[in-house]
């Protein structure tokens, strides 16, 4: 039987101005996660609000008939649920000794993915000839990098001002040195070890915020891989650098769109 929490966060999902619940975390168990995977409320605030940006975008490409873009946010929520259906499978093998704080969270996390990839899966692919997409994708890159400062460019308009949202520039899909990685506003997924693209400040061209592993070359204080990086990014991809846990940033990190 659903908790009052998970029935709260259903309707407002329902609604689409569903907000991450900060008490989940308020059980008991200890201050240690029982194994790996989503252990903090800032890690299912993060994980909720990703799940909440491919939703809504996904809505946005089957109005639009996007049928590639509509289907590939399909992919990243059937992906999505079976993260979370693994991480929630296996605190429940604990039993008794889980931290029912972490339970919960990995409980609503997953019924979240759960509900919205049945939502996702049982409608149609759109068809092109039922509506008409606008002229200008958000997605569209610019043939010139904009002024990160002003995040404008001159069109051959008559030479006006075109502004450009860099946000634009963060989503697509990069050839890496860690696998393929597709973002979508600076947030988003890699191929290597399960990797996450968490964005927590966006100025101009550059994107600061933290990765998430399930394995890596060192586990944190906090028990979990995880790390910061710093991306700047460009028509053609991006170049930055990156760091385990929270320290000094540092290696080369770089992107190539495809």
């Amino acid at each position: 039987m659903p908790t009052k929490i998970q029935c709260s966060i259903a309707a407002l999902l329902m609604l689409g101005i569903a907000a991450p619940a900060t008490s989940l975390a308020q059980g008991g168990g200890g201050n240690k996660p029982a194994n790996a995977g989503l252990t903090s409320v800032q890690e299912y605030e993060q994980a909720f609000a990703q799940q909440r940006i491919w939703f809504r975008s996904w809505e946005e490409m089957r109005d639009r008939c996007d049928v590639k873009r509509f289907l590939e946010y399909r992919r990243f929520m059937q992906a999505e649920l079976a993260l979370r259906e693994r991480e929630f499978n296996q605190i429940k093998r604990l039993g008794e000794a889980a931290d029912q704080g972490v339970y919960r969270l990995r409980e609503d996390l997953y019924l979240s993915a759960k509900r919205l990839s049945e939502q996702m899966n049982a409608t149609q692919v759109p068809k092109p000839d039922d509506c008409k997409p606008p002229e200008l994708a958000p997605d569209v890159v610019p043939e010139e990098m904009p002024n990160p400062a002003t995040a404008a460019s001159e069109t051959p308009n008559n030479g006006a001002i075109q502004k450009i949202p860099m946000v634009n520039m963060m989503s697509g899909t990069f050839e890496t040195g860690w696998g393929e990685m597709r973002l979508i506003g600076g947030n988003g997924r890699y191929d290597h070890d399960g990797g996450t693209i968490a964005t927590a400040k966006i100025d101009g061209a550059v994107a600061e915020g933290t990765w998430t592993q399930s394995d890596s070359g060192k586990k944190c204080s906090d028990g979990r891989y995880w790390g910061r990086f710093r991306f700047t990014f460009t028509p053609t991809g991006f170049t930055g650098t990156w760091s385990y846990c929270d320290e000094p940033l540092g290696g080369s990190w770089e992107g190539k769109r495809k």
